[in-house]
């Protein structure tokens, strides 16, 4: 979408959304121990990431409370951010991990194979410059940003998009279990995020500021 609109403009240049340091230098191979180790996850288990903004989304969490009670996640962990104001929809287990916050992103990036969230300009953003497979559910009230947001890492092959409604236990189940116990499609789903993503858009948008500057002073 932005590109889009960068190629409307004359003059325009898409630089990315600028991302913190933690997530633009985050090497998922190489941390991936430690974070499993941070979270006490098993080396060889796949795992799902999910969350839904800092304050969670109450229809994610009630399909994976229901997903948890019908024992859908059963041959998977998840790691799953509720909200600060939400409760957990189970207790934690050694395959549930419920977190009312994650303060460390940049581990639970490192320690998924699979995500599932809303779909904010950040989090697509970061999502895409980590280069992880992903289920975007776009928040349901709105002009429709979120899917917008979500489309170019979907129609790269990088990520699959559900509207809110149809997110449910039937959709986890057909769906992304599937892809999630796929080497083969989680890689290829990987590497085609990572096609889309920009983690260097920070340093684009200096240069572009820089280059204003000097041009200004000359």
């Amino acid at each position: 979408v932005a590109e889009t609109v960068a190629g409307s403009l004359p003059g325009a240049n898409h630089t990315g959304v600028p991302l913190r340091s933690a997530i633009t230098t985050l090497d998922v191979s190489v941390v991936r121990e430690e974070a499993r180790a941070y979270f006490g996850i098993d080396q060889n288990a796949r795992v799902i990431l999910i969350f839904g903004g800092s304050q969670g989304a109450h229809s994610i969490n009630g399909t994976v409370a229901e997903g948890l009670a019908s024992s859908v996640f059963d041959d998977v962990t998840v790691i799953h951010a509720v909200g600060m104001k939400n409760e957990f929809p189970a207790e934690p287990t050694a395959n549930y991990r419920p977190h009312a916050y994650l303060d460390r992103m940049d581990l639970a990036y490192a320690a998924a194979d699979f995500v599932i969230s809303r779909s904010g300009a950040m989090t697509v953003a970061e999502i895409s410059a980590v280069g992880l497979p992903a289920c975007f559910v776009p928040f349901p009230i709105g002009n429709g940003e979120q899917s917008l947001n979500a489309l170019p890492v979907v129609n790269a092959g990088g990520a699959v998009l559900v509207k809110d409604a149809d997110f449910d236990v039937d959709y986890v189940r057909n769906v992304i279990l599937p892809i999630v116990h796929s080497p083969e499609s989680l890689s290829r789903m990987g590497s085609r995020s990572k096609s889309v993503g920009r983690a260097d858009a920070s340093a684009r948008l200096a240069d572009l500021v820089e280059e204003v500057l000097a041009k200004v002073q000359s």
